[in-house]
C-alpha cells in the first residue's frame, strides 16, 4: 500500500473512482484547506504573531508571510508548509509558532 493510500484509508477516504466521487473528494479537500487557513489565522493571532497575508492568484491559495525577529518565514496554511530563512521545509502552524518563540530551532 502506498503512503497516500494508507493516509486515505486512515481518514476513511476511498480512492475516487467515478466523476461524482472525484467531485465530492475535491469539495472535501477544498473544505479541509479552507478550515486550515481559518485555524492558522486564529493560532497566529492568539499567539501575537504579526503576519502579512498575500493571496496568490494562479491557484487561489493563500500565503501568509510571517515576519518575526527580523526573519521572514513563508507559511502556506492550506498545507501547513513553512519555509525558514535557510529554505528548510517544516510543517505545522504550532511548530511555526514554537519556532518563532525560540522554543524550536
Amino acid at each position: 500500500m502506498t503512503t497516500i493510500a494508507s493516509i486515505r484509508a486512515r481518514q476513511g477516504i476511498a480512492p475516487p473512482i467515478t466523476e461524482q466521487q472525484r467531485a465530492e473528494y475535491e469539495q472535501a479537500k477544498a473544505a479541509r484547506r479552507a478550515k486550515n487557513v481559518v485555524n492558522a489565522r486564529e493560532i497566529l493571532d492568539r499567539n501575537g504573531v504579526q503576519y502579512l497575508e498575500i493571496e496568490m492568484s494562479p491557484s487561489n491559495t493563500e500565503n501568509l508571510t510571517v515576519c518575526f525577529r527580523m526573519r521572514d518565514v513563508h507559511y502556506f496554511p492550506e498545507t501547513g508548509l513553512w519555509l525558514d530563512v535557510n529554505c528548510e521545509r517544516h510543517f505545522g502552524c504550532r511548530n511555526l509558532v514554537r519556532h518563532l518563540k525560540g522554543e524550536v530551532i
